[in-house]
């Protein structure tokens, strides 16, 4: 659906980079922003217990394939912002664009991690280093 918008101009902002610049603030940001901070307060309160219950485990097991779609769609747009305005990118968008997507990245990766230590008996000894 996006490729058919990007080449039949069918977006409503003057520019496709302003379309894409719009679409993550006010559609894929939140969304992201949501998840992690939703993960983030789920660790915290394992961090703080030293135990994961089967609650947060199910909670993380939904979350952390919520987080990727919202990703990708962040990083096509970047993409597509980077090649036809590249002045904007480079000026404005790079560095947050980078540091959001390396950072999530890597918050996700640390959860991934967490969840496939759980199923180990002594995953409550991992948690506190956390």
């Amino acid at each position: 659906m996006k490729q058919i918008s990007d080449e039949t101009d069918l977006v409503l902002a003057r520019s496709i980079s302003n379309f894409y610049v719009i679409e993550d603030v006010t559609r894929n940001l939140p969304q992201v922003t949501e998840n992690i901070g939703q993960l983030r307060a789920i660790g915290t309160n394992i961090a703080a217990m030293k135990v994961m219950t089967e609650e947060q485990r199910t909670k993380l097991n939904a979350l952390l394939p919520a987080v990727s779609p919202a990703l990708h769609s962040i990083e096509y747009s970047s993409e597509v912002i980077k090649t036809n305005d590249p002045q904007l990118y480079d000026s404005v968008l790079k560095q947050p664009y980078q540091l959001l997507n390396t950072e999530a990245s890597k918050l996700v990766m640390l959860y991934k991690r967490t969840l496939s230590r759980a199923g180990n008996h002594d995953y409550r000894k991992r948690l506190c280093l956390l």
